[in-house]
Protein backbone atom coordinates (compact mmCIF):
# COMPACT_ATOMS: atom_id res chain seq x y z
CA UNK A 1 0.00 0.00 0.00
CA UNK A 2 1.66 3.60 -1.09
CA UNK A 3 0.70 6.99 -1.30
CA UNK A 4 1.08 8.86 -4.43
CA UNK A 5 1.78 12.27 -4.61
CA UNK A 6 1.58 15.13 -7.03
CA UNK A 7 4.37 16.64 -8.76
CA UNK A 8 4.51 20.26 -7.69
CA UNK A 9 3.21 22.86 -9.09
CA UNK A 10 5.70 24.66 -11.19
CA UNK A 11 5.77 28.24 -11.45
CA UNK A 12 5.39 28.80 -14.65
CA UNK A 13 7.58 32.39 -14.57
CA UNK A 14 10.40 30.78 -13.00
CA UNK A 15 13.23 29.41 -15.60
CA UNK A 16 14.80 26.20 -14.29
CA UNK A 17 18.81 26.88 -15.43
CA UNK A 18 20.30 23.32 -16.18
CA UNK A 19 22.45 24.75 -19.34
CA UNK A 20 23.52 27.84 -21.18
CA UNK A 21 20.78 27.49 -23.23
CA UNK A 22 18.53 27.96 -20.16
CA UNK A 23 20.16 30.75 -18.70
CA UNK A 24 20.00 33.29 -22.47
CA UNK A 25 16.62 32.21 -22.33
CA UNK A 26 15.69 33.43 -18.87
CA UNK A 27 18.47 36.70 -20.11
CA UNK A 28 15.69 37.32 -23.56
CA UNK A 29 12.69 37.06 -21.07
CA UNK A 30 13.86 39.42 -18.06
CA UNK A 31 15.06 41.73 -20.58
CA UNK A 32 11.66 41.71 -23.18
CA UNK A 33 8.49 40.07 -21.00
CA UNK A 34 5.95 42.23 -19.40
CA UNK A 35 6.15 39.84 -16.57
CA UNK A 36 8.84 39.30 -14.17
CA UNK A 37 10.76 35.98 -14.38
CA UNK A 38 12.82 34.44 -12.13
CA UNK A 39 15.98 31.93 -12.59
CA UNK A 40 16.53 29.46 -10.12
CA UNK A 41 19.86 27.28 -11.22
CA UNK A 42 19.27 23.30 -11.51
CA UNK A 43 22.96 22.66 -12.43
CA UNK A 44 26.60 24.55 -13.15
CA UNK A 45 27.15 26.47 -15.90
CA UNK A 46 29.15 27.31 -18.08
CA UNK A 47 29.12 30.17 -20.99
CA UNK A 48 30.67 30.18 -24.03
CA UNK A 49 31.74 32.27 -26.74
CA UNK A 50 29.92 35.50 -27.39
CA UNK A 51 26.36 36.34 -27.45
CA UNK A 52 25.12 37.79 -30.63
CA UNK A 53 21.71 39.69 -31.09
CA UNK A 54 20.06 38.15 -34.11
CA UNK A 55 17.25 40.93 -34.17
CA UNK A 56 15.54 42.53 -31.30
CA UNK A 57 14.01 39.75 -29.64
CA UNK A 58 16.76 36.89 -29.84
CA UNK A 59 19.88 36.31 -29.02
CA UNK A 60 22.34 33.18 -29.77
CA UNK A 61 25.66 32.17 -28.62
CA UNK A 62 28.58 32.03 -31.46
CA UNK A 63 31.62 29.81 -31.83
CA UNK A 64 33.87 33.13 -31.61
CA UNK A 65 36.43 32.77 -28.56
CA UNK A 66 37.24 35.84 -25.80
CA UNK A 67 39.94 36.42 -24.62
CA UNK A 68 41.06 38.49 -21.39
CA UNK A 69 44.33 40.49 -21.05
CA UNK A 70 44.64 42.58 -17.94
CA UNK A 71 41.13 41.50 -16.81
CA UNK A 72 39.12 42.77 -20.12
CA UNK A 73 37.72 40.65 -22.19
CA UNK A 74 37.36 41.26 -25.61
CA UNK A 75 33.86 40.78 -26.02
CA UNK A 76 30.87 39.77 -24.34
CA UNK A 77 29.20 36.40 -23.71
CA UNK A 78 26.26 37.78 -22.00
CA UNK A 79 23.44 40.57 -23.00
CA UNK A 80 22.64 43.24 -21.41
CA UNK A 81 20.46 42.74 -18.99
CA UNK A 82 17.71 45.96 -17.61
CA UNK A 83 19.88 49.21 -17.90
CA UNK A 84 19.42 52.70 -17.58
CA UNK A 85 19.24 53.21 -21.08
CA UNK A 86 17.28 50.48 -22.31
CA UNK A 87 14.29 50.26 -19.58
CA UNK A 88 12.62 53.35 -20.14
CA UNK A 89 8.85 52.53 -21.20
CA UNK A 90 7.71 54.99 -23.06
CA UNK A 91 3.71 53.93 -22.77
CA UNK A 92 4.34 54.35 -18.81
CA UNK A 93 7.00 56.99 -18.42
CA UNK A 94 8.99 54.88 -16.21
CA UNK A 95 12.05 52.73 -16.34
CA UNK A 96 10.95 49.06 -15.36
CA UNK A 97 14.27 47.46 -13.98
CA UNK A 98 14.96 43.88 -12.98
CA UNK A 99 12.84 43.30 -9.85
CA UNK A 100 12.78 39.41 -10.33
CA UNK A 101 14.75 36.47 -8.48
CA UNK A 102 17.93 34.39 -9.21
CA UNK A 103 17.81 31.47 -6.95
CA UNK A 104 21.94 30.26 -7.15
CA UNK A 105 20.63 26.43 -5.99
CA UNK A 106 24.48 26.53 -4.47
CA UNK A 107 25.57 26.21 -7.93
CA UNK A 108 28.25 28.11 -9.96
CA UNK A 109 28.19 30.45 -13.20
CA UNK A 110 31.64 30.61 -14.55
CA UNK A 111 32.90 32.26 -18.05
CA UNK A 112 30.84 35.63 -17.85
CA UNK A 113 32.05 38.27 -19.76
CA UNK A 114 31.27 41.58 -20.07
CA UNK A 115 32.67 44.54 -22.38
CA UNK A 116 30.32 47.65 -22.44
CA UNK A 117 30.18 51.10 -22.41
CA UNK A 118 26.91 51.38 -20.41
CA UNK A 119 25.83 53.13 -17.29
CA UNK A 120 25.33 50.50 -15.41
CA UNK A 121 27.02 47.03 -16.06
CA UNK A 122 27.29 43.43 -14.53
CA UNK A 123 25.14 40.04 -14.88
CA UNK A 124 22.42 42.34 -14.22
CA UNK A 125 22.66 46.09 -14.76
CA UNK A 126 20.38 47.74 -12.78
CA UNK A 127 18.05 46.10 -9.86
CA UNK A 128 14.81 47.59 -8.68
CA UNK A 129 13.53 44.98 -5.95
CA UNK A 130 15.49 41.77 -6.92
CA UNK A 131 17.60 39.28 -5.00
CA UNK A 132 20.76 37.49 -6.48
CA UNK A 133 21.41 33.88 -3.95
CA UNK A 134 23.11 31.02 -3.42
CA UNK A 135 25.02 31.66 -6.32
CA UNK A 136 29.24 31.50 -7.23
CA UNK A 137 30.47 33.32 -10.27
CA UNK A 138 34.08 31.45 -11.48
CA UNK A 139 36.13 33.36 -14.13
CA UNK A 140 33.96 36.28 -14.62
CA UNK A 141 35.71 39.25 -16.61
CA UNK A 142 33.64 42.13 -16.52
CA UNK A 143 34.66 45.75 -17.72
CA UNK A 144 32.17 49.07 -18.50
CA UNK A 145 33.99 52.06 -20.48
CA UNK A 146 31.37 54.22 -19.07
CA UNK A 147 28.17 55.62 -20.38
CA UNK A 148 26.47 58.55 -21.32
CA UNK A 149 24.34 59.63 -18.54
CA UNK A 150 27.80 60.68 -16.73
CA UNK A 151 28.13 58.18 -13.80
CA UNK A 152 29.08 54.18 -14.48
CA UNK A 153 27.92 51.77 -11.88
CA UNK A 154 29.96 48.63 -12.44
CA UNK A 155 29.99 44.74 -10.50
CA UNK A 156 29.87 41.28 -11.49
CA UNK A 157 26.62 40.53 -9.79
CA UNK A 158 24.70 43.82 -10.19
CA UNK A 159 25.64 47.14 -11.99
CA UNK A 160 23.35 49.84 -9.99
CA UNK A 161 21.18 47.85 -6.88
CA UNK A 162 18.49 50.31 -6.05
CA UNK A 163 15.53 49.99 -3.92
CA UNK A 164 15.08 46.96 -1.44
CA UNK A 165 17.68 44.66 -3.95
CA UNK A 166 19.86 42.09 -2.53
CA UNK A 167 22.41 40.11 -2.61
CA UNK A 168 22.95 37.40 -0.49
CA UNK A 169 25.49 34.17 -0.01
CA UNK A 170 27.09 35.11 -3.72
CA UNK A 171 30.89 34.46 -4.10
CA UNK A 172 33.13 35.23 -6.43
CA UNK A 173 36.11 33.59 -7.27
CA UNK A 174 38.96 33.75 -10.27
CA UNK A 175 37.68 37.56 -11.18
CA UNK A 176 38.19 40.88 -12.09
CA UNK A 177 35.80 43.93 -12.51
CA UNK A 178 37.19 46.79 -13.82
CA UNK A 179 34.88 50.25 -14.27
CA UNK A 180 35.18 53.98 -14.98
CA UNK A 181 33.36 55.25 -11.54
CA UNK A 182 31.42 52.90 -8.79
CA UNK A 183 33.07 49.89 -9.03
CA UNK A 184 32.72 47.00 -6.99
CA UNK A 185 32.79 43.32 -6.92
CA UNK A 186 29.63 42.26 -5.80
CA UNK A 187 27.72 45.62 -6.87
CA UNK A 188 29.12 48.73 -8.20
CA UNK A 189 26.18 50.88 -5.84
CA UNK A 190 23.76 49.46 -3.36
CA UNK A 191 21.11 52.27 -2.20
CA UNK A 192 17.85 53.17 -1.08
Amino acid sequence: NYKVFPEPAVDPYTILIYNEEDLLRWAWLANHAEETYNAKFMADVTLPALVIAEDVDKYYFTDTTITVSNGVPSGSNWPVISDYETSYNAATGAYEYYGGKVDGNNQTLSGLRINQDLGASGFICWTKGASVENLTFNDAAVYNKGGYIGETYTGIVIGRCWNGSYISNVHITNSSVIGKHEVGALAGRVYH
